[in-house]
């Protein structure tokens, strides 16, 4: 009985894992179509930058694709 519960606590604990992370995900394509589509083309070839840009913006609250887009439009 004691297995059970805990191999259906690892699934859940799973599945949680894999529904935040693909919120992440979606959250951070919404950021960078948000700030440039050339940064969203350049990010589609990875995946990984969606997660940490949803993650940095639901975690700290600061945009990291529009602060990389405004940071290489100042440029001097």
């Amino acid at each position: 009985m004691i297995t059970v519960l805990g191999v259906s606590l690892i699934g859940v604990l799973y599945l949680v894992l894999i529904l935040a992370l693909f919120a992440f995900w979606l959250y951070g394509l919404v950021l960078t179509v948000r700030a440039s589509l050339i940064l969203t083309l350049l990010c589609l070839l990875l995946h990984v930058p969606f997660i940490v840009f949803g993650a940095v913006k639901f975690g700290f609250g600061v945009d990291l694709p529009r602060a990389i887009v405004d940071a290489l439009r100042n440029r001097n």
